[in-house]
């Protein structure tokens, strides 16, 4: 799960001209990018840009499991360490958009309350004859 937080950090379109050249984005990075106890010579994201086709089977094989298939025999456990270990950022990435998602709506939700209140004004007053004074009717 260290990985799926860490990998998550790096986000492309954040990445301004030396962010990319010190991740190794462009070229190799001058220092070792170190993630989950691991030295990279380049961005952790580049495997995703240089070769998308074959994470499509990764992606496949997380929605059968998210079906409760899976593609070898036995348990969670029992399947390859590269695919627990993939499904586990996915599951992560998918939660982080939930969660922002979530954020995004309560946001709104307190706008709209908090706009309805300057507007509505409270109480309406209530029905009936206007009464003008302490207790007595006009």
């Amino acid at each position: 799960m260290v990985l799926a937080t860490q990998l998550l950090k790096f986000d492309c379109s954040k990445c301004g001209t030396q962010q990319k050249e010190s991740r190794g984005c462009v070229k190799k990075p001058p220092m070792p990018i170190r993630l989950d106890g691991v030295d990279l010579d380049r961005c952790p994201m580049r495997p995703f840009f240089e070769d998308p086709q074959g994470y499509n089977l990764i992606f496949q094989q997380y929605r059968w499991m998210k079906d409760g298939l899976l593609t070898d025999p036995g348990l969670i456990l029992d399947q390859a360490h590269r695919f627990v270990a993939y499904s586990m950022v996915i599951t992560a990435a998918i939660d982080r958009v939930n969660e922002d998602r979530r954020a995004k709506q309560e946001q709104e939700a307190n706008a709209q309350a908090r706009k309805g209140r300057v507007q509505g004004g409270g109480k309406k007053p209530p029905a009936g004859p206007q009464w003008r004074g302490k207790g007595k009717a006009r």
